[in-house]
Formats: C-alpha cells, sequence, structure tokens
C-alpha cells in the first residue's frame, strides 16, 4: 500500500505549475490537500512521474468576495470561517457530509470538485447553488460553468495540462433558502440538494440535483407558474416528488450489496422532497431579511487569515508553506521532524508518508492501519489541526509542529482519567489516533466556550472517522461526554 516511485516538485507560483503541466501533461499530477490524492497512489490507481505539489503556491490561497459570487483560491480548506460561510449557505450545509474531520481538516474545495467523483457532495452543492471552475494553462485561462465542469465519474472537463486555480461561487439573494440531505450506508446510497426562491410565502423557483452512483450530479430547475405555496407542507411535497421523479427517471444508478438500482431512485426522489422542504422553509424565514453575507467580518480560512466581504485576500495553511525544491524518485531526501517538541531527523524517499517517517524515528505510538485515511489510527496534529498521518507525505512536514497522543496538553488529563473511568481502552491499537481526535476537539470547544454543547450524537460524529475494531465506541462515547463535562465545571 505504497506509491509508485515519482519526482516530487514543489513550485512558488502558478506559472511553474503551469509549465511543468505543459511539459508532463498525463504524466503529472497536482497534490493539493491530497485526501483523494493518496489513497489512489497508495493503491497504486495512480501512478505518475511527476508530483506536483502546490502548497507554496500562495496566490492560490486567496479569498475574493463580490457583488454577486465569491471566488475560492485553489488551496482554500474545507473548514469555511463565518465570513466566507455566511455567502455560501448550501455548501456549508454540505461540507459536514463530506469526509471525517480529520480530512476536512487538510482537504481542499477545489480538490474536491476536480477530482470529480458523482458521490461527492461539494461539487453537489455547486451544481445546485451556481458556479464555475476557473482553469488555467499555457494555452491561456479559461471559466467552465460547473454543468459542463461535470463531464463524467472521476474525469471532469480538464485537459491533461490545465490547473484549476479558483471555483467561483454563486452569492445567493435575499429570500432564497436551501436544503442538503444525504442517505449513507457503507457508502453514500444518494444526496439531495435543493435552492428555492420564496417572496410573500410563494415558490417562485427551484434548482434540485442529486448524486448517487452514476456518471456525474443531476440538475433540475424549475420556473413556477403559478408559484406553488410555500405554506403548504403537502403542495412542497408534491412539488419535490415531481421535479425528483423527473430527475431520476430512467437513470440506471449502480447496483451493489447495498442496494439496487430502484431503491436508488425511490431514495433519491425522497431525497429531493426532504432537500426542498427544508429549502423552502429556509427561504420562507429569510425572504424579509438581508443575507449575513453582506455583514462585515473577518474570520479564519484554511487555518489562517480571513477574509472581508468585498475583498481580496491571501489566506495561510497550516501545510507548509516554504519550498524544499525538486527531489529526485532515485534519490532520499533529509528531513527534520518537530516531533512533541523534539527534534527528530530522517532520510525518506519523496513518496513516504508521514506516518512511516514518524515510525522510522521511533514514534511508535502512531499506528500505521489502512494507510487509505479511514480508520484514523495514524491521526496526529499538524500545527494544532487533527489529520491523517497516512495522507501527509513526509517531506511536506518539514516546519510543521507535529503533536502525537504522547505530546497531548491541557485536555488529555481528563481525557486519560475518563477513558480508565469507562473502560475505554481495549486493545489499544485506536487509542492514540482517538485520544488526538478528542483533545483537538475538546480544546477548540474550550476556547470558544461550547464543551457543554458537546453531547452524544455529535462525539459519535467526531468518532465516525476512527475505527475501534474491538466496537468500543459506547464506552469511548461515555469518556470524552465525561472529560467535556468536566473541563466545562
Amino acid at each position: 500500500m505504497k506509491p509508485a516511485p515519482f519526482r516530487y516538485l514543489r513550485p512558488s507560483s502558478v506559472d511553474e505549475v503551469v509549465a511543468v503541466l505543459a511539459e508532463h501533461r498525463a504524466d503529472a499530477t497536482v497534490l493539493a490537500g491530497g485526501q483523494s490524492l493518496l489513497p489512489l497512489l497508495n493503491q497504486r490507481h495512480r501512478r505518475p512521474t511527476v508530483v506536483v505539489d502546490l502548497t507554496a503556491v500562495t496566490e492560490l490561497r486567496r479569498v475574493v468576495t463580490g457583488g454577486d459570487e465569491v471566488e475560492l483560491g485553489a488551496l482554500v480548506g474545507q473548514q469555511l470561517p463565518a465570513a466566507v460561510a455566511s455567502s455560501l449557505p448550501l455548501l456549508v450545509l454540505a461540507l459536514p457530509h463530506v469526509g471525517h474531520v480529520q480530512t476536512r481538516n487538510r482537504g481542499t474545495i477545489a480538490g474536491s470538485v476536480a477530482h470529480g467523483d458523482p458521490l461527492a457532495e461539494v461539487p453537489l452543492a455547486m451544481l445546485v447553488g451556481g458556479g464555475a471552475v476557473e482553469l488555467v494553462s499555457a494555452r491561456g485561462r479559461r471559466l467552465v460553468p460547473i454543468d459542463d465542469f461535470l463531464d463524467r465519474a472521476f474525469a471532469p472537463a480538464r485537459a491533461d495540462d490545465e490547473l484549476v486555480v479558483a471555483t467561483h461561487w454563486a452569492r445567493p439573494e435575499p429570500g432564497v433558502g436551501h436544503g442538503f440531505v444525504e442517505l449513507t450506508s457503507g457508502t453514500t446510497v444518494a444526496a439531495a440538494a435543493a435552492v428555492a426562491s420564496v417572496d410573500g410565502g410563494r415558490v417562485e423557483s427551484v434548482r434540485v440535483g442529486v448524486a448517487g452512483p452514476v456518471d456525474r450530479p443531476m440538475l433540475i430547475t424549475a420556473e413556477l407558474l403559478p408559484p406553488v405555496d410555500g405554506t403548504d407542507p403537502g403542495a412542497v411535497t408534491a412539488l419535490g416528488r415531481r421535479l425528483g421523479s423527473g430527475l431520476v427517471d430512467g437513470v440506471a444508478f449502480i447496483d451493489d450489496t447495498t442496494s439496487h438500482s430502484a431503491h436508488r431512485r425511490a431514495v433519491a426522489v425522497e431525497l429531493v422532497c426532504r432537500a426542498l422542504r427544508a429549502a423552502v422553509a429556509d427561504g420562507m424565514r429569510g425572504a424579509d431579511e438581508e443575507k449575513s453575507a453582506d455583514a462585515p467580518g473577518v474570520g479564519p480560512v484554511d487555518g489562517g487569515v480571513g477574509a472581508a466581504v468585498g475583498s481580496t485576500v491571501e489566506v495561510r495553511s497550516n501545510r507548509n508553506p516554504d519550498p524544499v525544491g525538486d527531489i529526485e524518485s532515485e534519490s532520499v531526501v533529509a528531513i527534520r521532524l518537530m516531533v512533541d517538541g523534539r527534534v527528530r531527523q530522517a532520510t525518506v524517499e519523496s513518496r513516504t508518508s508521514l506516518a512511516d517517517a514518524l515510525r522510522t524515528v521511533g514514534v511508535t505510538g502512531v499506528k500505521v492501519g489502512c494507510e487509505q485515511g479511514v480508520c484514523g489510527s495514524c491521526t496526529v496534529l499538524l500545527d494544532g489541526s487533527s489529520q491523517r498521518s497516512c495522507l501527509v507525505f513526509a517531506v511536506q512536514a518539514t516546519g510543521v509542529e507535529i503533536t502525537t497522543a504522547a505530546g497531548l496538553s491541557g485536555p488529555i488529563d481528563e481525557l486519560r482519567a475518563a477513558f480508565v473511568d469507562q473502560f475505554a481502552v481495549q486493545c489499544g491499537f485506536c487509542a492514540s489516533g482517538v485520544l488526538v481526535t478528542a483533545a483537538a476537539e475538546l480544546a477548540e470547544r474550550a476556547e470558544a466556550g461550547t464543551l457543554d454543547d458537546l453531547r452524544g450524537d455529535t462525539i459519535a460524529g467526531l468518532l465516525s472517522g476512527n475505527v475501534c475494531r474491538c466496537t468500543g465506541y459506547g464506552s469511548m462515547v461515555a469518556a470524552i461526554g465525561q472529560a467535556a463535562r468536566r473541563l466545562a465545571e
């Protein structure tokens, strides 16, 4: 489960990236957050000869908020601040369904769109909300509407020599409501999103979309003449059923051991109804209010500084922006890691994961399980953010503060005591990743003053990214809840 050898490049400008792509085309792949790419590399489904790391291209971190759209640079992450999130309500509804907290801490918005997974939530939100993808190559720059960009599964309309530099999101008008729902059973069965324009209690137009195991997410738009009474749940449900049925009629969802195509079509119609009802209710609440996107505010983007409405700003990231140069696959590179406050040095190949590098230097508390970013056993803090160390290359971690379970401070004393009290540690393999995940969440909530809001369902959702083979989740949920209560006191 290791990538094939490749040449690693970390350029510092878009022009340099474009030049590399023009030279190597299909033999090169672009690395942004890497949360979709690294599993493919680890499984050798992708075998590029050149990996181009965008981390040092600071111009890709900018956020531009204009009158009718929000431009998110290709390195803007999936943890959006209030100042940006208030302008993109449908995206905000979709993001909690994307992966797990550890992958969202490193993943990028543009990376999810460019990956082209027909089940992915971010492309569906963009398709229904409206937007476009900005691409740059040596041949020039072009803006592709998202409906055209999502050509087919895992093969969006991007040429081999083109780089996605930004996604452009339409900002909704006042009185526009949003809804997003998803059903999962091991994997996503289907997801639905809806946008409804409401005026005076009447639903005048809607956009609804469905994502599922098909070639691409689907969209239908309807101008309603006469308008539908938004206060009548039956009328809204009937509209949703009619639109949903038309959307998936004749669509052959993929059959698997989870469910069959006919079942998925029925589920998709029901999800459209629920998403539309939520969107109409949201639009009714906000019909007479100015959207909070026009209120001033500043918040962190991708772990750094924020963007005020109507401004252009570069945003920092917890991914190390310092270039380390060109590393040939035949050679090895000396790296310097700051682990739990102690400097550790190693010599690794460019394809070596941070998880493997940590274990090489003796940090065996970091466990290696799936190497696909699924089990969470390798979770560490990178500059205070919980992330999968199997989905980060070791060469990317130079200059980053790495914290393992052994180096945790703050909430960890209460967590350890609670885990003992609740008998929450069994074989111990997953424990380090769980403790890191929980400690990061408790520390963030302690700073925000929201420890009292941490309840069982929220904790269970937090632990969805950590696999416990001993099925000790109940004890872990109880232990984290106990630690939260004691810290709040």
